[in-house]
């Protein structure tokens, strides 16, 4: 079960992790949480991408505020919600590819 459990997480992990990769190849912008501040033609896609990317996106604050020093409790708390956005985003994309099958 918990083999089950890791590959959830790791799956969450791998599609943020191509969304973020891939977005800056066809929009011309890195994903950060500053698209959700501009309006354009793309917005509604724009939300996606960040709304799919959001566990890479938690992984760099973290990592950036422990690495640097600034603030340990927020680093943490942002690695743990990333943990815990890429296991339910991993659930939601394994169960699509069962639903879709």
């Amino acid at each position: 079960m918990s083999i089950a459990y890791l590959f959830a997480l790791l799956t969450g992990f791998v599609f943020a992790g191509f969304v973020s990769s891939v977005w800056p190849l066809l929009g011309g912008r890195d994903v950060s949480f500053s698209l959700l501040r501009q309006t354009s033609f793309l917005a509604p896609l724009e939300v996606l991408v960040v709304v799919f990317s959001v566990p890479v996106l938690l992984l760099k604050l973290g990592v950036g505020q422990i690495s640097s020093g600034h603030s340990m409790p927020i680093g943490f708390s942002a690695i743990g919600g990333a943990i815990m956005c890429s296991f339910f985003q991993g659930v939601v994309v394994i169960s699509g590819a069962y639903f879709i099958s």
